[in-house]
């Protein structure tokens, strides 16, 4: 059961390295968050001070790269708003629209980064959960009371048998919410059509849920063997 000191080690430097990428995960978000309220206040500091439709457009223009937030978004968006009816007020319609054509592509391309920048946090807040959650994994297999080999087998091919069954219930379900979703458009969406179908979706989704959690035991287990015995886990044993 001892597990030797090479191994002791190695796993002591994999639980800081995973340490270490989810405080520079946590870090990055704390700088992102700063740099966009600092960003924020960039983009709402300009009052409306007409000069000429070009180069009021280019403040628009210039204020592009400082977008990261919907929030930014949205002030970038009423600023422009502001500016066009200002010229609407001041001058007429026409010039109004002669502004808004010289600044449509850059709100468009200001929608584009706030889209990208939404995307990369919502990667670093998936990254931030999947570390923490690895943490937990690690805590829970060192703590984990193994059974003998044999027992560990038993729970394990136990588990990839559930697994295989639950497979087999979905795809049948799968054929039925098929079958299902012909028919609700033959019945023209009736209500007690769609559900059914809905029922056949969410029984769908329970099983993989089921799956997932079956699965992470497993690995949890396998995790434990790894960390307790110093080897990998096979199936042969």
């Amino acid at each position: 059961m001892k597990i030797s000191l090479m191994n002791n080690i190695r796993i002591v430097l994999d639980a800081l390295s995973t340490i270490r990428r989810l405080v520079y995960v946590c870090v990055s978000f704390f700088l992102l968050i700063l740099v966009q309220c600092n960003q924020n206040q960039d983009i709402q500091s300009d009052s409306i001070v007409l000069t000429t439709p070009e180069k009021d457009a280019q403040i628009i223009v210039s204020k592009v790269p400082l977008v990261r937030t919907e929030e930014d978004l949205r002030n970038l968006e009423r600023l422009s708003y502001e500016y066009e009816k200002a010229y609407e007020e001041k001058f007429d319609g026409a010039t109004a629209l002669y502004f808004r054509s010289l600044v449509e592509q850059a709100l468009i391309e200001a929608t584009e980064r706030s889209y990208q920048f939404r995307e990369e946090e919502d990667y670093l807040a998936e990254q931030e959960s999947l570390y923490s959650q690895h943490l937990d994994d690690i805590d829970k297999a060192w703590n984990l009371n193994l059974q003998s080999l044999g027992g560990i087998g038993a729970t394990i091919r136990n588990n990839d048998e559930q697994i295989a069954v639950y497979n087999y219930r979905i795809e049948i379900l799968t054929e039925q919410k098929s079958y299902l979703a012909d028919m609700v458009v033959k019945s023209n969406y009736a209500e007690s059509t769609l559900e059914e179908l809905g029922v056949v979706e969410q029984r769908i989704e329970i099983l993989k849920d089921s799956i997932m959690m079956i699965d992470h035991d497993t690995r949890i287990i396998k995790l434990a063997y790894r960390l307790q015995y110093g080897e990998e886990w096979s199936n042969s044993k």
